[in-house]
């Protein structure tokens, strides 16, 4: 990340700011730092104290100075991994709230006990945030249904890569969810390779190189400019790639 000596500060002035690059540039390294340097918590609402996964990245987060017009805690860093745990997470916490319940049925406790209901009150509000079980839609819907049920206005939300398990309409679905929340004070700071996700109306998109961060146009995006040659003669790419006569 040698671009970091080159760069005094980064100005994120929209309410969506895209980080777009080669992989190992640092992009996710730079928006997990800032997560953690302004106490966003992961999606399943953990923090990152004493956890070996980011400890690399904790020590750039100390780095950081960050300067807010209106600072907010709300909201959540996301990852595909933190998606799929946050899956596996709800289920397991839904099939225990069931058996703790069955359990209770099988001692003839009354329906309306009071010590039911903390168990009852807890998978109450499971199932009214995810009406379907989580692990039982496809990917793309899940993630969706589970976005959407974390979202809240006036929040901070930095995401990596979000649109991996999104095809490409959902991820159109995406940016309308984001959008709605723009409308309502959030600001978004995402890094991404979609070339749908980017061409978001007047987002601010930084270009990080190995050496350097600007901020560029969306038609100057490297993955942009690729997808619309490729798109004009699909099969001449072939061609040339597998070097076939016919």
């Amino acid at each position: 990340m040698t671009w970091l000596h080159n760069t005094d500060e980064i100005v994120f002035n929209r309410p969506l700011t895209f980080m777009v690059g080669d992989n190992g540039v640092g992009k996710s390294t730079l928006i997990q730092a800032i997560a953690i340097s302004n106490q966003i918590p992961q999606l399943t609402n953990q923090m990152y104290e004493n956890d070996p996964e980011y400890e690399n990245i904790s020590q750039l987060a100390n780095c950081l100075k960050s300067h807010w017009d209106v600072k907010s805690k709300r909201g959540f860093f996301f990852r595909a991994d933190d998606f799929i745990s946050f899956v596996r997470k709800n289920k397991k916490l839904r099939k225990e709230l069931e058996t703790e319940l069955a359990l209770l049925d099988e001692k003839g406790i009354d329906k309306l006990a009071f010590e039911r209901q903390p168990f009852q009150n807890s998978l109450t509000v499971l199932k009214r945030s995810y009406p379907k079980e989580l692990d039982k839609l496809s990917h793309g819907q899940s993630f969706l249904a589970l976005f959407k049920s974390r979202l809240a206005p006036n929040s901070l939300y930095i995401l990596d890569e979000p649109e991996t398990p999104l095809s490409p309409q959902n991820q159109l679905s995406l940016l309308y969810m984001i959008d709605e929340q723009i409308k309502q004070g959030s600001q978004f700071i995402i890094a991404s390779h979609s070339p749908i996700l980017t061409a978001y109306p007047n987002a601010d998109i930084y270009h990080i190189k190995h050496d350097d961060i600007s901020l560029i146009e969306y038609e100057e995006i490297e993955n942009v400019a690729f997808m619309k040659h490729f798109m004009t003669d699909p099969q001449r790419f072939m061609h040339y790639t597998f070097e076939r006569d016919n």
